[in-house]
């Protein structure tokens, strides 16, 4: 063969790679199972990186990179992991799910670290945060809209937040009366500062016996502008922005939120709710977001497993075999109440879904001449980070990080 005729013949083949190459990862952002897509546009944003200039050979790569990072400070304070989500971010990781849990130096003192994981998708991100202190856990956080408008108006949104309070007086509803530092994690795709609107639907607590009418009326009414429900703070407060929402942008939804009362736990609430077709969109504690499609009214029930009790995987075990499908978790942001993960059953699904759970230790305490150990996994738990990510290979996706009596992991895979 002629030199000038393989070079020719070399060039085509570069081509079609290229172009396979793309319309193949076009094509697998419609095959992932729903409920791995915890952002709407994540899948969008890596083929749109693919058509930047040099962005296909930083995927190339990174193609052998862990599905999945897990993420922690090896000490106390909160600049240490916001590098690591930093970095992270810059090698095209996600942030997915984020908790609190106790380092324990001796058996009366420690404190409180975040753990994290995130997901690799290609798609370079920056992160940022802020902190927020509240004189009261259940009333309206100070300050909030000043610094997330700051942010926002940079390009960043909301991705999770985490809540430190010590509840050492409630209520007689059993709600935390206690100061409480909120720790708001905000992302954006690297480079893109488009301002994002936001609002906060609000209801005061004044002589009020719900909040939940209120803050349905005011959702409604911003609906009609684009902007949608993305997270619960507290029963008072639902940040609202314009970022994309499958369940609420089409098919003419209604919307209704309702709160603990006097006369009626939150759980009741929910459920009469879902009988009549309304599906759970966002949860916290004593509050829920829940909204009914006109294209799709089909009634289901929810059920809730303490991640707390001895029974607990035996229960996840169960409601597979039920074919239940997990949604979200019931989180005990005020430490009242224990963590619990919430599963649909009697939607009209024939997509059967797998679960796992995996739990990580962490090496705690001090050392022999009373200094604290830098945080660190135990062996078995670094074993298991590798075991997760083998399941990953399988098509398992990670859909939360919660406590069950150590972090844990839910992992899900449809069948």
């Amino acid at each position: 063969m002629k030199a000038h005729q393989w070079l020719v013949n070399l060039s085509s083949l570069v081509l079609t790679i290229a172009f396979s190459s793309t319309s193949t990862l076009a094509q697998m952002s419609t095959l992932l199972p729903e409920s791995s897509q915890r952002s709407s546009v994540r899948f969008a944003d890596v083929t749109r990186s693919i058509n930047q200039r040099g962005a296909i050979w930083s995927l190339v790569a990174d193609r052998d990179a862990d599905t999945y990072k897990l993420l922690f400070p090896t000490g106390p304070g909160i600049d240490e992991f916001g590098e690591q989500l930093k970095k992270a971010g810059e090698q095209g990781y996600k942030l997915l799910s984020v908790m609190y849990r106790w380092h324990r130096l001796s058996a009366l003192n420690g404190y409180r670290t975040p753990v994290a994981i995130l997901k690799f998708d290609s798609v370079t991100h920056e992160y940022a945060w802020f902190k927020v202190k509240s004189p009261y856990y259940y009333f309206t956080i100070p300050g909030f809209d000043e610094k997330y408008k700051e942010k926002s108006d940079q390009g960043f949104h909301l991705v999770d937040f985490l809540v430190d309070v010590y509840c050492g007086d409630t209520d007689l509803e059993g709600n935390c009366n206690s100061a409480a530092d909120y720790m708001f994690l905000l992302e954006r795709d690297k480079g893109v500062e488009k301002p994002l609107k936001f609002t906060v639907a609000r209801s005061v607590p004044t002589r009020k016996l719900e909040m939940g009418p209120e803050l349905t009326e005011q959702i409604k009414t911003k609906l009609a502008d684009g902007l949608y429900p993305i997270s619960v703070f507290n029963k008072f407060e639902i940040l609202l922005t314009e970022m994309n929402s499958d369940e609420l942008s089409t098919g003419n939804p209604d919307v209704q939120v309702v709160t603990i009362s006097v006369l009626r736990d939150v759980k009741g609430k929910i459920n009469d709710l879902a009988k009549r077709g309304y599906r759970l969109l966002l949860v916290s504690s004593g509050i829920a977001v829940m909204y009914r499609r006109a294209d799709n009214a089909t009634p289901v029930s929810y059920e809730w497993v303490d991640s707390d009790k001895s029974d607990f995987e035996k229960r996840v075990l169960e409601l597979q075999a039920r074919g239940g499908l997990y949604r979200m978790i019931y989180p005990n942001r005020d430490r009242t109440t224990k963590e619990k993960l919430i599963f649909e059953l009697g939607a009209d699904d024939r997509v059967r879904h797998e679960y796992k759970v995996l739990r990580f230790e962490f090496q705690d305490g001090k050392d022999a001449a009373g200094n604290p150990v830098p945080i660190d996994l135990t062996p078995s738990s670094k074993e298991t980070v590798k075991e997760m990510n083998n399941l990953a290979k399988q098509g398992f996706v990670v859909r939360e990080l919660f406590k069950s009596k150590k972090v844990s992991v839910l992992l899900e895979r449809s069948r």
